[in-house]
């Protein structure tokens, strides 16, 4: 977060910028460090969705919610609260686009993978936890609802 964003975050006025991200489990597989959501976070999810389709678009409430996929090809597009999350996969990259609070303009993260076989995304009204592959891959952003 650059000091714009910092200036201009819609929870400065109630003394915070910044969230913290889901306590979570560490599983070494393969020689390879895995991250998963705690178990008790299933139970405490207002709202819980699973999904198949290749582009689809959720209108989010305020509650803590968890959404499933399991791809049925390897291209998708998943856009949250108003386009302003947009999880994509495409040319075997998963893309997290985050509309920026102070530009509008879009901030993007991705990482190289060979395959999504499932993807678990568990969000708020302000932060959200993708995690790819039960847990082999995991992205978080910070966002708005505007």
């Amino acid at each position: 977060m650059n000091e714009s964003q910092e200036q201009q975050c819609p929870t400065r006025e109630y003394g915070y910028i910044h969230c913290l991200i889901l306590p979570r489990k560490l599983v070494l597989k393969n020689g390879q460090l895995y991250q998963k959501p705690l178990e008790e976070y299933r139970n405490s999810a207002k709202l819980e969705r699973h999904f198949r389709e290749r582009e689809h678009e959720f209108q989010m409430s305020t509650d803590f919610e968890i959404y499933e996929m399991e791809p049925a090809d390897n291209d998708f597009k998943v856009e949250l609260c108003n386009k302003n999350i947009i999880i994509e996969y495409k040319d075997g990259q998963p893309w997290l686009k985050r509309k920026d609070w102070s530009s509008n303009n879009y901030e993007q993260k991705k990482i190289k993978i060979s395959a999504i076989n499932n993807l678990s995304i568990y969000c708020d009204c302000s932060a959200i936890e993708i995690f790819i592959n039960d847990g082999q891959i995991v992205m978080s952003a910070r966002y708005f609802c505007l």
